[in-house]
């Protein structure tokens, strides 16, 4: 009989921080949640962290009042085989220490950036950050990259491009969690998402169950914004 495909359940947290130097992904953040993470991370034979940040270019323009950029990949070493402290700090502290660039965004900022960035490419720019963790090893694959990969855990903070949102809740951060079923006790897992409520600012914590393959782009921002029929489809967890 063949196997029936795996079914996931996702969580959302909608985060309001109250400003820039909040946000998870500077490591004085991020290091206390660390240890929520350390016995999940240490079930698993495969890990990866896996961080998108960019170097942006931006010169202000006068003649129209703008300015223009362009963007380039910031050299991160690429996946991280291993779940390490020592690994993460240097993720989060090798190019994000210039917030000059995140500073603006924050304020709603016009006009010139106030001082030139730190680094000679640019201003660093965080786009996304993805943990991953699989109880059996995953060979490396050239026709599928690491964040397309079905796995048994995700934990990831995207860039919340609506950060400035008009929902009811105004969030200004998200974190999303997606856990394959049957490895994890249902109760376990709502339990360590609870526990990330108030470290990350969460205002409310979404859930969705029986989510079929490829669940990680199942977000509750997402369902609201592009599939409002499905938004029945997730329960409130907070």
């Amino acid at each position: 009989m063949e196997k029936p495909p795996p079914t996931f359940t996702n969580y959302s947290l909608l985060c309001r921080v109250p400003s820039e130097d909040d946000k998870l992904y500077y490591w004085a953040n991020f290091k206390t949640i660390v240890p929520l993470l350390d016995p999940v991370m240490a079930k698993f034979a495969l890990t990866k962290v896996i961080s998108w940040q960019h170097f942006n270019k931006i010169k202000w323009r006068a003649r129209d009042q703008s300015n223009v950029s362009s963007g380039s990949s910031a050299p991160l070493g690429g996946s991280n085989n291993h779940w390490s402290v020592a690994d993460l700090e240097k993720i989060f502290t090798r190019y994000l220490n210039d917030r000059t660039y995140h500073d603006y965004i924050w304020n709603g900022a016009t006009g010139p950036l106030p001082k030139p960035p730190v680094n000679p490419r640019g201003y660093p720019f965080h786009y996304m950050t993805v943990v991953l963790g699989n109880i059996a090893p995953i060979k490396a694959s050239a026709s599928v990259d690491w964040y397309n990969r079905e796995t048994d855990f995700r934990f990831q903070i995207p860039y919340y491009f609506g950060q400035f949102s008009k929902t009811s809740v105004q969030a200004n951060m998200m974190v999303e969690f997606c856990f394959k079923n049957d490895w994890m006790a249902e109760a376990d897992m709502d339990d360590l998402v609870r526990r990330f409520a108030t470290p990350v600012h969460a205002v409310e914590v979404h859930k969705r169950r029986g989510i079929r393959t490829g669940a990680f782009v199942h977000t509750f921002e997402r369902t609201r914004a592009d599939r409002p029929e499905d938004i029945h489809l997730w329960m409130r967890l907070l």
